[in-house]
């Protein structure tokens, strides 16, 4: 005969085992629920991980472009503005902005 096992000793005796196992069930849910939340979130951080070096690797082909770029005229440069277009191109640009609007030269 156990401690618990008769009323007399202890009278809310199995009403506490059974509120002590639902709570220990749901603990258990709580703590896979977690795991399961643990490894979305470690994926997540992983994809941006990959995102992150990609970019990376894209910025620095783009970097490694521009510096292998002929620095002619052709180039942006502080000395055209950091424009795209050359001053040539820039002028031709603006001949054909004008004829589009009837304006001719």
């Amino acid at each position: 005969m156990g401690w618990f096992r008769s009323n007399k000793v202890f009278p809310g005796a199995e009403e506490l085992l059974a509120s002590l196992l639902k709570l220990s069930r749901r603990m258990d849910a709580l703590e896979e629920d977690m795991d399961a939340t643990r490894d979305r979130l470690n994926k997540r951080v992983q994809r941006l991980n990959v995102r992150e070096q990609d970019i990376e690797r894209r910025e620095a082909a783009v970097e490694s472009e521009a510096t292998s770029e002929p620095s002619g005229e052709e180039a942006s440069s502080p000395q055209n503005g950091g424009r795209l277009l050359s001053p040539r191109q820039a002028a031709i640009q603006q001949s054909i902005l004008r004829r589009r609007a009837g304006l001719t030269q």
